[in-house]
C-alpha cells in the first residue's frame, strides 16, 4: 500500500484518498488526465461544470473522488473504467 501511495503522489502528482476499507480513491479531474480524456485540470473542471462527465451513469456537477471499478463517460462515445 505504501508503494502505491508514493507512486501516485510522486510520479503523477495526483490527489488521492483512502476509504475506511483501505480502498484508494482518485480525484476525478486527475483521473481524466491520466486516462487521456482531457489534457489539463482546467479542461476537466470545465467539462464537469458543463455537465459533460458521468460516473457510473450519474451526472457529475462538481469534482469528487472516484473508486475502483468506476466507469467514467465523457460525452457520448468515450468510456474509461478505473481499475486499481
Amino acid at each position: 500500500m505504501k508503494e502505491i501511495k508514493a507512486f501516485l503522489t510522486k510520479i503523477y502528482n495526483i490527489n488521492w484518498a483512502l476509504k475506511d476499507d483501505n480502498e484508494i480513491l482518485i480525484k476525478l479531474t486527475d483521473f481524466l488526465i491520466l486516462s487521456d480524456l482531457c489534457k489539463s485540470k482546467s479542461e476537466g473542471d470545465r467539462l464537469i461544470k458543463q455537465k459533460g462527465i458521468k460516473v457510473n451513469d450519474e451526472l457529475m456537477i462538481e469534482d469528487c473522488y472516484i473508486g475502483d471499478q468506476s466507469i467514467v463517460k465523457k460525452g457520448k462515445r468515450h468510456f474509461v473504467k478505473l481499475v486499481i
